[in-house]
C-alpha cells in the first residue's frame, strides 16, 4: 500500500485555479492540503479574487499568502513584460505569436488569449524567485489557458486536472490544451472515456476525488427525527444543472401528506427563480435557501436532516455535472442519498445498494424514492452502511493523494526539460 512516504525527491509545484478558496470547490483546497502534509510544496496562483478569505478557514492558514492576479496597466504593465522578455527572449516572443495564431478566424479568441498572457506575465513576475518544477491547473477552462501560457513563457510543462463543465461546455481550444499538458488527469473514469475520445490522448489518467473521513463521522440511526416530517438537505450551486427546481416540484407534492423542512445550500444565478417557484407554491417556511457555508458549518448540517437529493441533470449546451463531491460527503455521514445517474454517478451510487437513483428532470421519481427511504427502515439502514463502505474503499483522502502524487513523480522524471 502507498503511504505518506511517497514523496521521495521534494517537489515544488504551481497550482493555478480559477478562484482560491472557492466554497463550491472545497475538493481542490483538501487536495492542497494533504498533498502539502506529505511534503510537497504548492505555490498557489488565484485568477479571481477569493469568495471567502484563506484566514477564515481553519484549516487554510498554511497556504497563505496566496498569489492573486490583479490588472496592471501602464508603466507597471510594461516592465513586467520586459522583464519576462529579458529572462527569455524567445519563450517570450513565441507565447506572444501564439496568441495571434486565430487573428483570421476568431478575433474574440485572440482577444481572450492575449487577457491569459497578461495573467501569465503577471504570475511569472511573482513566481520569479520561486524554484517550483512544474505547474498545474485545476480546470481545462481558464486556469488552463493561463497555465499553458504560463508553461511557454518559463519553458516548464504544464498539466491539467479537467472535471465537469470545463470539458463538456464547447470549447475550442479544449482539445489543444489537452494534446499540450504534460499530461491530463481527471476524476472520473465517464471523464476520462470522453477526453481520450475527443482528443486522441490514451494516456488520460482517472484519480477520483477524495475526502478527509476523518471530517464525517458516521451516524446511520437517526430517522425518523420527527413524526411525519421530511428533514431534507440539498448543497449545491444555484444553477440549472443541479436540477433544484425538481427538488422543488417534488415538495409541492409531499407537503400533502408531510411536514416539510428543507434546505439548500448554495448560491448562484437561479436563486431568483427558485425564490419564485417557493412563493407561486405556497413553500415558504418549509424551504429554506441558505446561501453558501464553509465545509465546517456543512459538517453539522449533514448529522441534521434526515435525506439528501441533488436531482442533477443534462443541460441543453452539455454543461453536467462530473461527480458531485458532496455525494461522497452525504454518503460518507450516514445521510441517505437521492440523485439521478448522470454523468459519472452511477460510478459511486449503486441504485438501491448505496442510495437511490431516480429519473432525470422527475419530480415525481423523486417523491417515490423519499416516500420509500421514509417507509422503510430496514431497507434505508442498509444503504447507508453501504454508502459509508463504498467511500471508505474508493474515495479516501490519503488513496486519491498518494496516486496523484505518484503521477507528479513518474511525469517529473520523465520530463526532459524541454517543455
Amino acid at each position: 500500500m502507498l503511504t505518506g512516504l511517497l514523496v521521495i525527491f521534494r517537489m515544488e509545484l504551481v497550482y493555478v485555479l480559477g478562484v482560491f478558496p472557492s466554497v463550491s470547490e472545497y475538493f481542490i483546497l483538501q487536495e492542497i492540503l494533504e498533498l502539502q502534509r506529505k511534503g510537497v510544496k504548492i505555490h498557489i496562483c488565484s485568477i479571481g479574487h477569493p469568495e471567502v478569505i484563506v484566514k477564515d478557514l481553519p484549516s487554510a492558514h498554511s497556504l497563505l499568502p496566496v498569489t492573486i492576479y490583479r490588472s496592471e496597466s501602464g508603466i507597471s504593465c510594461i516592465f513586467g513584460h520586459i522583464r519576462v522578455s529579458l529572462v527569455s527572449p524567445l519563450n517570450y516572443v513565441r507565447s506572444l505569436i501564439a496568441c495571434f495564431s486565430g487573428i483570421f478566424t476568431d478575433i474574440v479568441s485572440v482577444s481572450k488569449q492575449l487577457k491569459y498572457f497578461n495573467t501569465a506575465i503577471f504570475f511569472v513576475n511573482k513566481l520569479q524567485k520561486e524554484k517550483y518544477q512544474h505547474i498545474h491547473a485545476h480546470f481545462a477552462s481558464m486556469p488552463a489557458d493561463v497555465a499553458m501560457q504560463m508553461a511557454k513563457l518559463t519553458g516548464k510543462a504544464f498539466s491539467v486536472s479537467a472535471h465537469a463543465q470545463d470539458i463538456y461546455v464547447p470549447d475550442n481550444l479544449l482539445v489543444k490544451k489537452i494534446n499540450s499538458a504534460l499530461f491530463v488527469l481527471t476524476c472520473t473514469q465517464s471523464n476520462q472515456f470522453y477526453l481520450t475520445n475527443i482528443s486522441g490522448r490514451k494516456d488520460v489518467i482517472h484519480i477520483y476525488h477524495g475526502i478527509d473521513l476523518n471530517l464525517w463521522p458516521f451516524t446511520p440511526e437517526r430517522l425518523p427525527q420527527k413524526k411525519n416530517t421530511l428533514k431534507i438537505l440539498s448543497i449545491a450551486r444555484l444553477v440549472e444543472k443541479k436540477g433544484l427546481i425538481y427538488l422543488l416540484e417534488a415538495l409541492t407534492i409531499l407537503k400533502a401528506t408531510y411536514t416539510i423542512d428543507c434546505m439548500i445550500v448554495g448560491e448562484g444565478g437561479q436563486r431568483d427563480v427558485l425564490e419564485q417557484f417557493i412563493r407561486e407554491n405556497s413553500l415558504e417556511g418549509m424551504v429554506h435557501l441558505s446561501g453558501a457555508l464553509t465545509q465546517d458549518k456543512l459538517q453539522a448540517l449533514y448529522r441534521e436532516f434526515d435525506f439528501f437529493v441533488l436531482p442533477c441533470l443534462v443541460t441543453a449546451n452539455g454543461d453536467r455535472d462530473g461527480l458531485p463531491n458532496v455525494l461522497l460527503e452525504a454518503m460518507a455521514a450516514g445521510i441517505p442519498t437521492i440523485t439521478t445517474g448522470i454523468s459519472a454517478i452511477p460510478e459511486l451510487l449503486n441504485d438501491r445498494v448505496n442510495g437511490l437513483i431516480v429519473e432525470e428532470k422527475n419530480a415525481l421519481s423523486i417523491v417515490d424514492a423519499i416516500r420509500l427511504l421514509y417507509a422503510d427502515s430496514a431497507f434505508r439502514k442498509n444503504i447507508v452502511i453501504e454508502a459509508r463502505k463504498t467511500v471508505e474503499a474508493f474515495f479516501s483522502i490519503e488513496q486519491s493523494t498518494n496516486k496523484l502524487i505518484s503521477v507528479f513523480q513518474q511525469a517529473l522524471k520523465m520530463d526532459d526539460g524541454t517543455h
